[in-house]
């Protein structure tokens, strides 16, 4: 009986911090991610046009070496919180920009900057984590 309550207990415990590590983590899909901003009260602007992508690329290309493109753009504020995200077609890319704007980031800013597969998130933490406006 108690193996098979501590069982219980394991198996609850991984399910509370699966629901909260997968919840926490940008979608993949940029519309999804668009949806979930709206959904969450922020008015987005989103952008996955040829040309703004072709933009955005050749913009990011003067930073860092890319060899993909992007896919998308996404800007979201609700007032209190605000985030861009770039979507990119190489993981290695994303991984590329992150570390720029990691290596760039002035010592007092709060932004959160954060790699997420081919995404590369920067704004605030509450706008990660989809919170709505205070």
């Amino acid at each position: 009986m108690k193996k098979s309550l501590t069982l219980i207990a394991v198996v609850a415990l991984l399910v509370v911090v699966s629901v909260v590590v997968f919840a926490a983590c940008m979608p993949s899909d940029p519309a999804k991610a668009k949806t979930k901003y709206e959904d969450a009260g922020y008015t987005v602007v989103y952008d996955d046009s040829n040309l703004g992508n072709k933009a955005v690329a050749l913009g990011i290309s003067a930073l860092v070496s890319i060899e993909g493109g992007v896919t998308a753009k996404l800007v979201a504020t609700n007032g209190s919180y605000s985030a861009t995200v770039i979507y990119f077609e190489k993981s290695s890319d994303a991984k590329a920009y992150a570390n720029y704007l990691k290596d760039h980031k002035d010592s007092d800013s709060t932004t959160y900057i954060k790699q997420s597969g081919k995404s590369v998130f920067a704004g605030d933490k509450e706008a990660y984590n989809f919170k709505k406006a205070e």
